[in-house]
C-alpha cells in the first residue's frame, strides 16, 4: 500500500500555457528535477514512453492526459495536477487519434504496483459521472485545487 503523500501544493499548476507536449514535459521536468522528485533521465523517459504509449483519454466534460514513466526515473512519488489555460493536442491512449486535452495528471511512481493501477482507475472514474471535472475548472487558486485533489485522489486506499 502507498504510504507516502503524492499530492503537493507546489505540484499544482493552474492555467499555464504550453506550445506543445514537449514544452509541457520540459517545463515540468525542470521543476520536478529541482525539487528532487525525478532523476535527470526523466525527461527523455517520459517523452519516449508517451511516444510509444499515448495517455490522453476522451473523458467528459473535457479530455485529460495521464502521462507516467518507469519507476527508475522517480525519486519521490507524486501526482502533478496541471489545469491548462489553452487545450493542448495529445494522442489518445487506445486509438492514437489526436485530441485536445484540458488537464494533465503527471504521475510518478516508485514501482509498478496495485496502487499504480488503482490510481489510474480512480482518475478515469473521477471524469466519469462526478462533479470533479467541474470543480477542477472552477478552482480559483492552488489551495482550492490542492484540497480538491487531496479529497478526491488522496483518499485512495
Amino acid at each position: 500500500m502507498q504510504k507516502e503523500p503524492m499530492i503537493y501544493r507546489d505540484l499544482i499548476y493552474l492555467d499555464p500555457t504550453y506550445t506543445s507536449q514537449h514544452d509541457l514535459f520540459e517545463s515540468l521536468f525542470q521543476q520536478l528535477y529541482e525539487k528532487g522528485f525525478v532523476q535527470a533521465s526523466f525527461l527523455q523517459a517520459i517523452e519516449e514512453r508517451e511516444g510509444k504509449y499515448p495517455t490522453a483519454l476522451p473523458t467528459e466534460p473535457f479530455p485529460i492526459a495521464i502521462p507516467h514513466t518507469d519507476p527508475e526515473h522517480i525519486i519521490k512519488p507524486f501526482v502533478a495536477v496541471i489545469r491548462l489555460r489553452d487545450k493542448l493536442l495529445w494522442k489518445q491512449m487506445v486509438s492514437e487519434e489526436v485530441i485536445a486535452v484540458k488537464a494533465v495528471f503527471l504521475l510518478g511512481f516508485h514501482h509498478h504496483s496495485e496502487y499504480h493501477i488503482r490510481l489510474l482507475q480512480k482518475l478515469m472514474d473521477l471524469f466519469s459521472g462526478t462533479d470533479f471535472p467541474d470543480q477542477l475548472l472552477k478552482a480559483e487558486n492552488v489551495e482550492e485545487c490542492y484540497r480538491l485533489a487531496c479529497a478526491e485522489i488522496g483518499n485512495l486506499e
